[in-house]
């Protein structure tokens, strides 16, 4: 059971368990805006019901096509036309991947070229030098 300010729009349409209904009369009692606020909200429910349902007349459905039949459609112009989105995709994706590979290339070629050539190093030629492998 909760008597909590937002219980006033369930009581005006008398949506309240018995319970909470008793509760909030209770607080109402005491707490003008809420008395207030209830008091509106039972008026507005009170206009719209009301409100009545008419049924239109049967030549109306006819009037309405007839006069459909001689108005002439608009036709469409470029900001109606939807254009679809499809292409811009792949192409945004295409995109993508060029700038990926152009990055790869150039990180390659620049840790390359910072580095040195990389051939290895050249081994004596000579009949009887000795050739020391750098691991001894």
């Amino acid at each position: 059971m909760s008597t909590n300010h937002h219980d006033t729009g369930a009581y005006a349409l008398h949506a309240l368990p018995p319970d909470e209904h008793a509760a909030l009369e209770r607080h109402l009692a005491r707490c003008e805006t809420c008395a207030t606020e209830t008091a509106e909200l039972v008026a507005t429910a009170a206009r719209l019901g009301l409100a009545v349902h008419t049924v239109p007349p049967p030549e109306l459905k006819k009037r309405v096509l007839r006069a459909i039949s001689t108005v002439r459609q608009e036709p469409a112009t470029r900001a109606t036309i939807r254009r679809s989105w499809w292409p811009a995709q792949h192409l945004a994706s295409l995109a993508v991947l060029q700038c990926a590979a152009v990055f790869r290339v150039l990180a390659a070629w620049r840790s390359a070229s910072a580095n040195g050539p990389r051939t290895p190093a050249p081994r004596p030629t000579t009949p009887g030098s000795k050739w020391t492998s750098p691991l001894c």
